[in-house]
């Protein structure tokens, strides 16, 4: 069995508007983004 993951940020989904897109990022609470970009955009420093 074999699997792959792909990873994708929201600037990938090129169906979306970029009104769309300001949408979907404004839902988010400040924590998750936080935690989101702190996730997969980790600090080169650390």
């Amino acid at each position: 069995m074999s699997r792959h993951v792909t990873f994708m940020t929201i600037d990938d989904a090129e169906h979306y508007t970029p009104e769309q897109r300001a949408e979907i990022i404004a839902a988010f609470s400040d924590i998750v983004f936080e935690v989101v970009v702190r996730r997969f955009k980790p600090d080169p420093d650390e």
